[in-house]
């Protein structure tokens, strides 16, 4: 990187060699501080990476990118290396990775558990309400109990009771 050096003047005391007070030495004869550049030579080309993006999923697999671009920097100024655009090499390592996999594991989803027992009137009224668990998978401790006592359901819970009630009944001697 481009930089500057500087050399200043101190008063010295000749014998002992160690700073003295500046009244001590003739003004006269101080010389001048002087500034030479040094490390004037381009700073090497390097990679440059950004923040990884949020995954685009949040399961079932998904990609997170992050910009990659090869440079140099000198003081306040970058230079971006184009291919065919500069006589100098670029980046001579790879470049890191731009994009990558994340939130590969599986989709949480739902299935039905067994009803739970069966009443053993047809009577609606008697009924109360059959109930099945469902559960996210995988393995997750979610649970949604359903209630079937609105209307919509009594002519299904009914003809579940009977057929259940009609084929106990073939099944006894």
């Amino acid at each position: 990187m481009l930089g500057y050096k500087m050399s200043l003047a101190v008063c010295r005391d000749r014998l002992t060699g160690s700073d003295a007070a500046e009244q001590l030495c003739d003004a006269s004869s101080r010389p001048q501080a002087s500034v030479v550049r040094c490390n004037t030579h381009p700073c090497p080309f390097k990679w440059y990476v950004g923040e990884w993006s949020a995954c685009s999923a949040t399961c079932g697999g998904g990609v997170r990118s992050r910009r990659v671009v090869c440079a140099r920097s000198a003081n306040d100024t970058t230079d971006t290396y184009e291919p065919g655009k500069s006589s100098e090499p670029g980046c001579v390592s790879p470049p890191p990775r731009n994009a990558q996999p994340c939130a590969q594991h599986e989709c949480a989803h739902w299935i039905a558990g067994p009803w739970s027992g069966y009443p053993q009137s047809s009577s609606f009224k008697q009924l109360g309400s059959l109930k099945r668990r469902k559960r996210e998978r995988p393995e997750s401790p979610l649970y949604q109990t359903w209630s079937l006592v609105s209307a919509k359901f009594r002519t299904r819970l009914e003809s579940c009771i009977a057929l259940r009630a009609l084929t106990d009944s073939k099944l006894r001697p």
